[in-house]
């Protein structure tokens, strides 16, 4: 079973789909930032989003 901490930074009321954040899987350095809810989900499924594939240092 896989792990994840999911922060959002940012989230428009007006447009749920515009929001911002990065994804940790526990146990693994770095973190994939996400821009939408589709890019989120491609992180939570272990797919290769366009901006979710891209590690960012640190963890």
């Amino acid at each position: 079973m896989e792990n994840f901490i999911v922060r959002i930074y940012r989230r428009d009321p007006a447009g749920p789909m515009q929001l911002a954040g990065v994804v940790e899987e526990v146990g693994v350095a770095g973190k994939k930032p996400f821009h939408n809810r589709a890019e989120l989900l491609a992180i939570l499924e272990g797919g290769e989003g366009s901006r979710g594939s891209s590690r960012m240092p640190g963890a």
